[in-house]
């Protein structure tokens, strides 16, 4: 467990540390991190890696799946893909190249 204060002594609400370091963050720099922001990545992180809601629901401190079925709903909807495709064992996995549409020219292919 980790306490974080501020230099009074107490501790920081949650929309003060967030702005605290919101702050430090561009002190740093790095005006476009925040708290929230490096949360909500460490948790698409964990989805991304096959962690379970369960997982991403422990990380966040939350109570319930529904507060972070964002963040699953979210993950890399390619890997998912690739991992689904993968499953059809009895056909091969083909992924469309550029725009999905008739092969021929409406002309018929003549330029004229």
């Amino acid at each position: 467990m980790v306490l974080i204060h501020h230099g009074k002594g107490l501790p920081y609400k949650p929309e003060m540390l967030g702005n605290w370091f919101k702050d430090q963050c561009k002190a740093a720099g790095l005006p476009h991190c925040s708290l929230h922001g490096i949360r909500k990545g460490q948790a698409t992180r964990i989805v991304n890696k096959g962690g379970s809601p369960d997982e991403v629901m422990a990380y966040l401190a939350h109570k319930t799946n529904a507060e972070g079925i964002t963040y699953t709903k979210k993950a890399d909807r390619g890997r998912l893909a690739d991992s689904g495709l993968s499953r059809l064992t009895d056909a091969p996995v083909v992924q469309p190249i550029g725009k999905v549409g008739p092969s021929t020219p409406k002309n018929g292919g003549n330029s004229t």
